[in-house]
């Protein structure tokens, strides 16, 4: 798009309804006019194109990954800073918000128990959980897809991981959801209240299971985790290792149950499309790289700098937060010939997207991530012969949030495959 025609960042409303379900053309004018843009009333800057984000994923020198404000709705719904307190109880910053030196053995306690050979052996498992999810709604032609199925596997294996019962996987997902709603940037006070409760609760439930596994040790992470604190050498602490079952929970669960919603979606509204990846499955690894690209699970991530820095020509002073906007970033013209449309012979290992992060801190789950979003398409895919959006039903919104991207509902209808 010719630059010219491309509004300013300021004309924009970045937490109104309207950008946060299509965010894109604000990215793209942050691109072009403020690749560095400080938000208004915070102490707030976001990073929009590619190369730059890549170089602060690098310098863990001069920015801090640790999670120490957030931005939140003011009264007349203005973005406005709340300082995270520092306490001495609750969820400490851990692998994703960790910095090194604590970083690195988290790091690689997360990568032995999500190896490539671990997360292989679970497909049987998520292959049948898959049919039997689709077994509750096949004969009826039509399902919510995002309620009935996409949210179901990702939490279920996240728990089972974590060695805890997957009964009651709803409860703790609700709870996972207004978790990571804190970071939504459009918070109230009252949803703020409420939010913060839930995050309690799923961290109140993770340490009660972590010393029930502490008494019951098994073959799962958590007890992993437990013979790490007892590391003569280089042991985690007790909260540490509470700190990083509870991110397993929460963001394990949520950027797949994001990713399986819009691979759907994006079936769904492109027939044509969605005939060429039934009949040619080889290219279903592309097309979930290019939904991942284009409706990234998590839109962002966040840095503290450390010291006076410069980002394109742009000064920032010592302890200002940065949002690095990996959705921004995956469209950057610079890097993405077509940055907004699929393209399924699209090079995946030269126009690398930053779907899960970059740099030490590039995210633990991706291979297992990619393995579920795979067998879950692969099993609707062979239990029907096309879907399509239910057009009886309200069209699929996103959750506002600057933070990650996610849909309410995704009603779709299809008819089954012969048998």
């Amino acid at each position: 798009m010719p630059q010219a025609t491309v509004r300013h960042p300021d004309s924009f409303d970045p937490l109104s309804n309207e950008v946060l379900e299509s965010p894109y053309e604000f990215y793209r004018a942050l691109r072009q006019h403020a690749p560095v843009y400080h938000i208004p009333g915070t102490n707030w800057y976001t990073i929009s194109r590619y190369a730059d984000i890549t170089d602060i994923t690098l310098n863990t020198e001069d920015f801090s990954s640790n999670l120490t404000s957030i931005i939140v709705s003011g009264p007349n719904g203005e973005p406005s800073d709340l300082e995270r307190p520092q306490l001495d109880t609750g969820p400490m910053d851990v692998l994703a918000i960790a910095d090194p030196p604590a970083h690195k053995p988290q790091r690689r306690l997360g990568q032995k128990a999500l190896s490539m050979r671990f997360v292989q052996s679970l497909e049987p498992t998520i292959r049948q959980m898959a049919n039997d999810i689709i077994d509750r709604f096949i004969e009826r032609g039509e399902c919510d897809w995002v309620q009935e199925f996409a949210k179901e596997i990702p939490m279920t294996i996240s728990l089972s991981l974590a060695g805890f019962p997957t009964d009651n996987w709803r409860e703790i997902k609700a709870w996972s959801d207004k978790s990571i709603a804190l970071l939504s940037g459009i918070n109230t006070p009252e949803t703020f209240e409420d939010n913060i409760v839930s995050a309690n609760a799923i961290f109140e439930y993770t340490e009660q299971h972590y010393n029930r596994i502490k008494q019951e040790p098994g073959d799962n992470f958590t007890s992993s985790l437990i013979e790490a604190t007892r590391d003569k050498e280089h042991p985690l602490s007790e909260r540490e290792a509470i700190s990083m079952v509870f991110q397993l929970l929460i963001a394990g669960s949520d950027s797949t149950a994001n990713t399986i919603g819009n691979t759907v979606k994006v079936l769904a509204e492109n027939p044509a499309l969605q005939q060429q990846v039934r009949d040619n499955p080889e290219l279903l690894d592309n097309f979930i790289e290019e939904v991942l690209r284009l409706e990234t699970p998590f839109m962002g991530h966040f840095r503290q700098t450390k010291a006076d820095v410069e980002i394109a020509g742009t000064p920032i002073p010592q302890g200002s937060r940065l949002m690095l906007m990996w959705a921004s970033a995956n469209r950057d013209e610079s890097v993405f010939e077509n940055p907004d449309q699929i393209d399924l012979q699209r090079n995946q290992k030269t126009n690398k997207h930053y779907s899960f992060g970059y740099g030490i801190h590039q995210c633990l789950g991706a291979h297992l991530a990619r393995t579920e979003v795979r067998l879950a398409l692969e099993e609707l895919f062979k239990r029907t012969k096309n879907f399509t959006l239910d057009t009886s039903k309200p069209v699929p919104d996103h959750i506002p949030s600057v933070f990650i991207r996610e849909l309410h509902h995704l009603p779709i209808c299809f008819t089954t495959a012969d048998k």
